[in-house]
């Protein structure tokens, strides 16, 4: 089953989902994103479906075990709440506490 929704004007609308995988280098910096991030992320219709601090990697040489992914009703949506003020807010202190990335990705996206 596919995450999406067919819109009023005859659309589908895909699901999409921020995935960041990383490496934490400063926890007590990172416990601080983490606890402000949270509120954004449930004030833009976000929904953390994966928090992992130990996935195990099965194919390539990733940052990190940590893994993150949060999910949106659509890309619009993701990127509202990554591009918004509370977000950037608090975004560079994930990015000063870790090394990896993070990749935003629609459910089910052919190229079509």
């Amino acid at each position: 089953m596919l995450d999406s929704a067919v819109q009023p004007n005859g659309d589908i609308q895909m699901a999409a989902y921020f995935i960041a995988q990383y490496v934490v280098n400063d926890v007590a910096l990172y416990g601080e994103y983490a606890a402000a991030a949270g509120p954004t992320v449930a004030a833009h219709g976000g929904e953390v479906v994966v928090f992992d601090v130990a996935a195990e990697t099965i194919e390539g040489s990733p940052p990190g075990p940590q893994t993150v992914i949060i999910k949106f009703e659509s890309t619009e949506q993701a990127k509202g709440w990554y591009n918004s003020s509370e977000y950037q807010d608090i975004v560079n202190k994930r990015l000063a506490a870790s090394n990896g990335f993070s990749v935003l990705s629609q459910s089910m996206n052919t190229g079509d």
